[in-house]
């Protein structure tokens, strides 16, 4: 009898372990999953071109001003926005350039901003990979080589919660749980 609870004990338990592997990895996935549904455009950049040094971070010669983005085509559901602006060709992880968290009702695309200038709509803005005091657009300044920077607006099917504003792991489990639809901006940037 002690061997047959053993078993049904072992048994039970990796099924409960299976079960919640395989939930997280299908809410995990639920957000890249989704494929672009709707357009995604700056003026200062067309999609897979170069991004003009402007936007640069100042340590590279730029500006670091905010590219100008518009956008079309979002869900009829949408509720929110979430923008994150990422490097993938960093060493060692993806580097987070710009998170941020805003109304779909606030506007329909962000003006080209200096690093001093704040947007003129309710939004949320967290610290990116430069430091915890950075919660805004940090520009491209790639260590060597070219550099791919994607811009990617996920459309979400639910208003702003207070705690995805304020934690990462809250934002990122908040943007994957709600998003109904993307769009992806991509520029590169070469190391100066």
């Amino acid at each position: 009898m002690n061997k047959n609870f053993r078993l049904i004990a072992i048994i039970f338990s990796t099924l409960i372990v299976l079960g919640a592997l395989w939930y997280f990895y299908a809410n995990k996935a639920q957000a890249q999953d989704i494929k672009q549904n709707f357009i995604l455009t700056s003026p200062s950049f067309n999609n897979g071109d170069p991004i003009p040094s402007k936007h640069a971070y100042t340590d590279c010669g730029g500006n670091n001003s905010s590219p100008q983005l518009a956008w079309s085509g979002a869900p009829a559901e949408t509720k929110s926005f979430a923008l994150i602006v990422d490097d993938p060709d960093a060493p060692g992880k993806p580097w987070l350039h710009w998170l941020m968290l805003f109304p779909a009702n606030a506007t329909s695309s962000l003006p080209a901003l200096s690093e001093d200038q704040k947007f003129q709509f309710p939004h949320s803005q967290l610290a990116n990979d430069y430091g915890t005091d950075h919660k805004r657009y940090d520009g491209p300044c790639p260590p060597s080589g070219t550099h791919r920077y994607y811009f990617t607006l996920y459309a979400l099917d639910s208003d702003i919660i207070a705690s995805a504003t304020t934690k990462r792991t809250d934002f990122f489990n908040f943007v994957r749980k709600h998003t109904i639809g993307k769009a992806v901006l991509m520029g590169t940037y070469q190391a100066r």
